[in-house]
């Protein structure tokens, strides 16, 4: 499972600057808003991983976080990129411990 959350990101950090730029913005705004969602998506680890364990609820933040995620790639060819970069913590999730 793992594998394909990686795979995922990286084939967003990949491809989303070409959708940005296709979108108008220049090549320097599109790597800022890719980074800047990166850096989110790095920082929102260690906070996932304390909710997780000051809740107990591993399975809640799984399918909540699914549900989040396929909500957020179905909006991308329908937003503006400012605010997918805004929403981009939501696609980061952490595995629970075993």
């Amino acid at each position: 499972m793992w594998m394909f959350i990686n795979t995922g990101f990286i084939v967003f950090m990949s491809f989303t600057p070409t959708l940005l730029m296709g979108r108008g913005l220049s090549a320097g705004h599109a790597g800022f808003l890719v980074s800047w969602a990166s850096l989110v998506c790095i920082a929102s680890f260690p906070l996932a991983g304390y909710l997780i364990d000051r809740t107990r609820k591993p399975a809640w933040f799984i399918v909540v976080g699914t549900i989040c995620t396929g909500i957020l790639c179905a909006l991308v060819p329908l937003v503006e990129p400012a605010a997918l970069g805004s929403c981009s913590s939501a696609w980061c999730s952490r595995p629970p411990r075993r």
